[in-house]
C-alpha cells in the first residue's frame, strides 16, 4: 500500500512536466504557410482593327452598328459588284485642323473590302484653298509615316499612264500592312485616302 501511494505521488508530481513537454513539442512544430494566391488571368489581347473600329470581312449591318457617324446614303449594286455606304465624318489632319470628309465603305458579296476618305468632300472643294490642301496632304503623310514607317512608294509630280493621258496624280504614297494596302493620293487638289484589303 505504501509503495502504491509513493508511485501515485511521483506520477502526480511528474504530470505537469510531461504536459509541459507535450505543449512545447506542439508549439515548436513549423506552421504551414498559406498557399499562394492564384495568378491573375492574362488580360485579353486588344482587338485589332483594319480601319477605325471596323475589320475586313464585316457585313453591312456590322459596319452600320460599329460606325458612329451619320450615314448619308446606301448605294446598292455600286459598279455592279456590291454595295457602298457613305458617311459624313471628319479627319484629324493635325491637332488644330479637322476638316470635313466623306467616308465610303465598299462591299463585295456582302463583305467589307475597301474604304476611302475624300478630304475635303468634293462639294466643298475650293481652288483658292489649294495650298491648304497641299499642306493637309503633307500632314496626313507625316501621320501615316510615323505610324507605319516610310512609304513603299512615294511619287511626286505628274504621273501619266501614257503620253496621251492628262495628268492623273500629283502626289502618291503607298504603305502596306499585314492585311491592308493604303494609298494616299493627291489628285487635282483633292485628297483620297484609300484602304484596300489584301487578298489572302
Amino acid at each position: 500500500m505504501g509503495r502504491f501511494l509513493i508511485a501515485l505521488t511521483v506520477i502526480f508530481l511528474a504530470w505537469p512536466l510531461v504536459a509541459a513537454k507535450r505543449n512545447a513539442s506542439r508549439t515548436s512544430r513549423p506552421v504551414a504557410e498559406p498557399a499562394p494566391a492564384p495568378a491573375p488571368a492574362p488580360a485579353p489581347a486588344p482587338v485589332r482593327y483594319d480601319l477605325r473600329n471596323v475589320k475586313w470581312g464585316m457585313s453591312q449591318p456590322e459596319i452600320e452598328q460599329a460606325e458612329q457617324e451619320a450615314l448619308l446614303v446606301t448605294e446598292e449594286r455600286f459598279n455592279a459588284i456590291g454595295t457602298r455606304l457613305i458617311y459624313k465624318t471628319t479627319y484629324m489632319v493635325r491637332s488644330n485642323r479637322q476638316p470635313e470628309a466623306v467616308l465610303y465603305y465598299y462591299f463585295k458579296r456582302g463583305r467589307l473590302t475597301m474604304a476611302t476618305y475624300h478630304i475635303p468632300p468634293q462639294k466643298d472643294f475650293k481652288f483658292e484653298k489649294l495650298s491648304q490642301y497641299v499642306q493637309d496632304y503633307s500632314d496626313i503623310k507625316a501621320q501615316l509615316t510615323a505610324e507605319m514607317g516610310r512609304p513603299r512608294e512615294d511619287l511626286s509630280g505628274s504621273v501619266k499612264k501614257n503620253m496621251e493621258d492628262p495628268d492623273l496624280i500629283d502626289k502618291l504614297a503607298v504603305w502596306q500592312k499585314k492585311d491592308t494596302k493604303i494609298f494616299l493620293v493627291f489628285m487635282e487638289g483633292r485628297i483620297k485616302l484609300i484602304y484596300r484589303q489584301l487578298p489572302n
